[in-house]
């Protein structure tokens, strides 16, 4: 039940993903700087590093985590629709009891995007988050999906073994139906064989008797 909640709720809630990315000043290991943030629920933090290393790869930077630091930085990123230069990707997944808070910020180099001062820009890095929040609720859809499937194919599975339980009960059922049909037929023979053989006794006796007369 829990996980059909959940299916429904990440179902909606990936709908509403674009409302949900918002700017906003946040402290990280470079100072307070404008940071894009959005929430990502039922997930863990490490859950959401692991997502964000890989997804990473595509900037052609290096990441690494930021020693002493929960953050990871992505140093020398492509992003041509950002900027002509490299860019340094700064990213926090921070836990926020079920769910997490992921932050972004990009260093342009001497400064960080804002959409005060970068409008054209901030484009691009919303885009990146949504993008990346939006592969983020795929793989808990197909996680869910998987588990719903092994789910499924157990109660098959399940329901085999009942349906080979029926077999096997129907086939034994008939196997003594059929043993009792022989019992009443041997009974029947038997009782014939008696009969025949008492018959047969009573002739003799008499037959004795009437010897024993002469």
């Amino acid at each position: 039940m829990r996980n059909q909640f959940l299916t429904i709720f990440l179902f909606l809630s990936f709908t509403a993903l674009q409302a949900q990315v918002q700017e906003g000043k946040a402290a990280m290991s470079q100072g307070s700087q404008s940071a894009l943030f959005v929430k990502l629920e039922n997930i863990q933090a490490k859950d959401v590093e692991n997502q964000w290393v890989k997804y990473a790869r595509s900037f052609d930077g290096k990441t690494d985590k930021v020693k002493r630091t929960d953050e990871y930085m992505t140093d020398d990123a492509t992003i041509k629709d950002m900027s002509d230069n490299t860019v340094d990707i700064y990213a926090l997944a921070k836990q926020e009891g079920p769910d997490v808070v992921f932050f972004l910020w990009f260093d342009l180099g001497g400064a960080f995007l804002d959409a005060r001062l970068h409008g054209k820009s901030i484009g691009e890095g919303r885009r990146i988050l949504e993008d990346f929040a939006r592969t983020v609720r795929v793989d808990q859809m197909e996680s869910l999906i998987k588990d719903q499937e092994g789910a499924v194919k157990k109660m098959e599975k399940e329901l085999a073994d009942f349906e080979k339980d029926q077999k096997d009960a129907e086939k034994a059922i008939a196997d003594l139906e059929k043993k009792v049909k022989e019992a009443v037929k041997n009974q029947e023979a038997k009782r014939a064989e008696i009969k025949a053989g008492q018959d047969k006794l009573t002739e003799l006796q008499q037959a004795l008797k009437k010897v024993e007369k002469n």
